[in-house]
């Protein structure tokens, strides 16, 4: 009986772990925000390498390709 009143006792090690396992949850969310919005310095070049193959295969016309580079750069 000693401790009930206490809320979290009766929980013990699966409690801790828990809340270990949301702690490190919500530091991954928080890591992801932070890569989204800031990318990676060569992610535009890799677009634009992209851009580059499919109006080799034919896949984009002449407009769309010219209007989708402007945008890139």
């Amino acid at each position: 009986m000693m401790g009930w009143p206490g809320g979290m006792v009766g929980f013990g090690w699966g409690g801790m772990l828990f809340g270990l396992l949301v702690w490190i949850l919500l530091i991954a969310l928080v890591l992801w925000a932070v890569a989204s919005l800031f990318p990676r310095p060569g992610q535009q070049d890799d677009a634009l390498e992209t851009l580059k193959r499919r109006y080799a295969r034919g896949e984009l016309g002449d407009a769309e390709y010219g209007k989708a580079r402007e945008l890139l750069r």
